[in-house]
Order: structure tokens, then sequence, then C-alpha cells
């Protein structure tokens, strides 16, 4: 019970960041993207943002002190994200409790 509903409050916190004017774009570009969530995660202090391009595949790299909520946070973050933005990529996550990173191509 308890786990559903950090898993609940999870989701609210996403769709409520994600519908923020600081997140949402009209814009399927890639790099415009990264630097909205650097920004963002700058501006909230959660955690530094990367992004790398290599060899034909893309990635974006969260490091924070959050622990498994935070990393729990960012899964369903970027899942939403490419839901809406980046719906043609197919994306991977790897993560442990204080980081993240998503592989997409």
């Amino acid at each position: 019970m308890i786990n559903q509903s950090v898993e609940n409050a999870i989701n609210d916190v996403v769709s409520n960041t994600i519908n923020t004017k600081i997140i949402i774009t009209e814009s399927e570009n890639i790099r415009e993207i990264a630097e909205k969530c650097k920004k963002f995660f700058q501006d909230s202090d959660f955690g530094t943002f990367e992004y790398i391009q290599r060899a034909g595949r893309s990635n974006f790299k969260v490091v924070h002190k959050s622990g498994i909520n935070g990393t729990k946070f960012l899964k369903k973050f970027f899942e939403k994200m490419f839901t809406i933005h980046l719906k043609n990529y197919s994306i991977h996550t790897i993560s442990n409790e204080n980081s993240l990173c998503v592989i997409f191509r």
C-alpha cells in the first residue's frame, strides 16, 4: 500500500512538472529539449544533467542525491517526456539509486 502511494505521488509530481511552462515545448528538437531539461534540473537543484550524442545514439544522464524515489521520478519523467515530445524514439533506461541514463535512437 505504501509503495502504491509513493508511485501515485511520483506520477502526480511528474504530470505537474511536465505540464509546466518550464518543460512543455512544441519542439521535437533534441537539443532544445535537452537545454530545457538541463535548466529545469539546475533551477530545481535536483542534480546534474548531461546530454551526450555518440555513434548514432543519444543519452540523457542525471546524477542526483535523492535516492531510489528520485530515480523513480526520473524514470517516469523521461518516459512521459518521450511519450509526449519524442514519440519517434525508442528508449532504454539504466539506473541506480543516484543516477539514471536514458539511451535513445
